[in-house]
């Protein structure tokens, strides 16, 4: 077994789907929140779900359903979009693949949106439904690197140009 998957491998077709619905979700979680569920391999116990605003890892399907009607409930809006960068399996049937995710949200009742870019590691298992989420970690960028592009943004936008 390689490393790393190819392009060209038919699995990558299917994990990239995977996240191409993650972000279909996303864009009508009002309505939408319960199918992120079914995305994720229902015969394990522990669902690992790190999400970057929330303190907690949530680690059952009580938690992960709560997280997720919340969501609901506070996000006037979402959109996101997943760049997968590459898949490592680590078995036949279990693999990990890993994505720059860029996002942007508004809180009800704001309408500006605020956003930002993490990078996203997930373990897939692959089952009679195809693949499915065991984990799903977001880890954002440290604040020095915003800071960073703060700065450059602010210098292109001087008046000392």
């Amino acid at each position: 077994m390689t490393d790393y998957l190819g392009e060209d491998a038919p699995e990558i077709a299917e994990i990239a789907e995977i996240f191409k619905k993650i972000e279909g979700i996303f864009l009508n979680i009002e309505h939408d929140y319960l199918r992120f569920r079914d995305l994720w391999d229902r015969n394990i116990k522990t669902p690992i779900y790190i999400a970057e605003e929330h303190k907690e890892i949530i680690a059952d399907w009580a938690s992960l359903d709560s997280y997720f009607e919340n969501a609901a409930m506070i996000l006037g809006s979402v959109v996101c979009k997943y760049e997968l960068k590459g898949v490592v399996p680590i078995q036949a049937d279990l693999v990990t693949a890993y994505c720059q995710m860029e996002w942007q949200a508004a809180i009800k009742p704001a309408v500006e949106k605020m956003g930002g870019h993490v990078r996203v590691v997930a373990v897939l298992r692959k089952s009679d439904a195809g693949w499915r989420l065991v984990s799903y970690v977001e880890a954002p960028l440290a604040p020095i690197i915003y800071m960073g592009e703060l700065y450059k943004l602010v210098a292109q936008i001087s008046s000392l140009r």
